[in-house]
């Protein structure tokens, strides 16, 4: 398991090359579990990922990777070194997942969230945290109290109840169902919570997956390096991997079940998105609802709510205070201009999309509240207001929104329109 995880590691990479936000890094390495407040009676290392500020170098998140195995969390008092430092993401075949978020500045939020967009997707997170069964207050033939059960597609949650805050017998823990790792937290009625996680063996058995393995491990991590290397040859290494991936598990007897797992496996490294990742809204979101409202900048782009707050509003009074923001402005926009971008179509943008700068949309905003004044008031109503003269017309670039929703991934917005706007004011 330890070998899949790996080739996570190399999916974050290529997601970082491909699509890792600015001003921010990926920091990728292995490390002892002590260092999200576990511990492992194996001594295996886990993957941690970290998405890092350039500046500062402050973590933003961190995701933990763990192989299958016997894991306890460390629930020390909070002055300890020790203490568990995460919260359960979710399980998937190869890894128990863990994540902490540091409270940061909004303006990585957004990079915070398009790597977490990633993982989930990759992990299928949504998908494994949907409960199978549940049954709360009930006790086991062996008289083992159950407070609550659980259980997901790869693992199950039970807690229970115990007497007094001795250790715990072994004889009243109850084996986790085969290919599933049991968390298990220890409840007494007095003392400190135990919690772990119990391995009963792995999630894949099926003989076409096990008997291939290493085949299997070595199509995904040698294409996935390739994608590292030249990423324009994205497209034709997914073909290449997936005749591979067909043909492996075309010598198996009953291989059609390991050749679509595999298959969509390397499709989520890939960040590559399917029809059935668009499924209906409500299939990803319980509380989804469409937006009925029209896309504006702070939509876009929303730390310019605090900006525009600032900007005087379209009055008759404030026409002096507005020029003299548009000129300021202006000439920021043509030293700070925006740029076109790649899309990202997967996320549902055009092949190009133009990035407005903050000064532009600030420009705009100006200019729209100077448009909207100029058609309420005749000129020579502006001219009696003020005792600057005012330039007889004013242009700057006018952008319009749209959003797209994509299924189990989120709302984007992107410039819909650009248009050069003059305003004549006399």
């Amino acid at each position: 398991m330890t070998e899949w995880i790996k080739i996570f590691a190399l999916a974050l990479q290529l997601f970082s090359k491909t699509d890792g936000a600015p001003n921010t890094s990926l920091v990728i390495q292995w490390d002892n579990l002590s260092r999200a407040g576990l511990t492992a009676p194996e001594g295996k290392q886990a993957l941690f990922v970290s998405l890092v500020a350039e500046a500062g170098r402050q973590e933003i998140c961190s995701y933990v990777f763990i192989p299958w195995q016997n894991i306890y969390e460390n629930h020390a008092g909070n002055d300890s070194i020790g203490m568990l430092l995460y919260d359960i993401y979710t399980v998937n075949e190869f890894a128990v997942i863990y994540r902490s978020e540091r409270a940061v500045s909004p303006m990585y939020k957004e990079a915070a969230g398009k790597l977490d967009r990633f993982v989930q997707f990759f992990t299928k997170q949504t998908n494994n945290q949907k409960t199978i069964s549940e049954q709360d207050g009930f006790s086991s033939p062996d008289s083992v109290r159950y407070i609550s059960f659980k259980e997901y597609p790869y693992y199950t949650r039970c807690e229970i109840a115990t007497t007094g805050s001795n250790p715990v017998s072994g004889n009243n823990k109850v084996s986790a169902p085969a290919g599933k790792m049991r968390y298990q937290i220890l409840i007494p009625d007095q003392g400190q919570v135990k919690s772990s996680w119990i391995y009963s063996g792995p999630a894949i058995t099926d003989p076409c997956f096990v008997n291939n393995e290493n085949r299997f491990l070595d199509i995904f991590t040698r294409n996935m390096k390739h994608c590292l290397v030249d990423i324009n040859q994205k497209e034709n290494l997914y073909t290449i991997a997936l005749d591979e991936i067909t043909a492996v598990t075309a010598e198996c007897s009953n291989g059609k079940q390991t050749e679509e797992q595999m298959t969509d496996l390397f499709r989520r490294l890939l960040n590559k998105k399917s029809r059935e990742d668009a499924g209906s809204a409500s299939d990803f979101f319980a509380d989804y609802q469409p937006k009925t409202t029209p896309d504006v900048a702070t939509d876009y782009m929303y730390e310019l709510q605090s900006e525009f707050r600032l900007i005087p509003d379209a009055d008759t009074t404030n026409i002096e205070d507005l020029i003299g923001l548009f000129n300021i402005y202006t000439k920021a926009a043509r030293r700070n201009p925006g740029k076109w971008e790649n899309g990202n179509m997967m996320l549902g943008a055009k092949e190009k999309e133009y990035a407005p700068s903050k000064d532009e949309l600030i420009l705009n905003e100006i200019g729209e509240r100077i448009r909207k004044l100029a058609e309420s008031v005749k000129p020579a109503t502006l001219s009696n207001v003020t005792k600057t003269k005012l330039p007889r017309q004013i242009r700057y670039k006018h952008f319009t929104f749209t959003h797209v929703d994509v299924m189990g991934s989120g709302r984007f917005f992107y410039v819909d329109t650009i248009k050069e706007e003059t305003v004549t004011l006399k």
